[in-house]
């Protein structure tokens, strides 16, 4: 077979099987299209219920809803999970808000009851002043980074959580079971 300009101009290949091969390529976006927006719209809205036991504010937000992550709701998370000595707003990781959501899931809390926050993002200054205090404050904390915060899930045993958080791996876990709380970041997996 011999190539001869297409309908669509030019040389290459026959224009029937240019013609084919486009509508064999338009059907395979048309079947494809619905398919990615039906998992999409599969993903269930994914929201927190929290208390701030510094602030004593309290959110009860969806923060990932249809498949995306809620800007409004994000920036509503970071303003709520701010430093409450200097109040300075950072912009917290998500990752941080699907650990906790996850969490709460493997545990089965309840979602009426809030889980309380007791430390979220730290200022650097804020950071430096409680090492001063205590060593055990890391000098490079993750809170600093927006990227973890001690939280405190109502009725459930601080060491029993920690054991279901490690095993789902996300990032770091410390228990804190003389204070009741449970440190939670987005850093490398590990545990103490």
């Amino acid at each position: 077979m011999k190539n001869q300009p297409s309908v669509l101009g030019g040389m290459g290949m026959p224009s029937r099987r240019r013609l084919l091969c486009g509508l064999g390529a338009a059907l395979a976006v048309c079947v494809t299209r619905p398919a990615l927006a039906v998992v999409r719209e599969a993903q269930p809205d994914r929201r927190l219920h929290l208390h701030n036991v510094n602030t004593l504010e309290t959110v009860d937000i969806a923060y990932f809803r249809d498949g995306r992550y809620q800007p409004d709701a994000l920036q509503t998370l970071s303003r709520f999970l701010r430093d409450y000595r200097s109040g300075r707003v950072a912009r917290m990781d998500p990752g941080l808000y699907d650990y906790l959501h996850d969490l709460q899931e493997a545990v089965r809390l309840d979602e009426a009851q809030p889980t309380r926050i007791i430390s979220g993002y730290r200022s650097p200054e804020t950071n430096r002043s409680k090492r001063s205090r205590d060593r055990s404050v890391a000098r490079d904390s993750y809170h600093t980074r927006g990227q973890a915060f001690d939280v405190v899930l109502p009725d459930r045993d601080v060491m029993a959580v920690r054991a279901v958080a490690v095993k789902l791996e996300r990032g770091g876990v410390g228990a804190y079971p003389r204070a009741g709380f449970l440190h939670l970041d987005v850093g490398p997996a590990r545990a103490w």
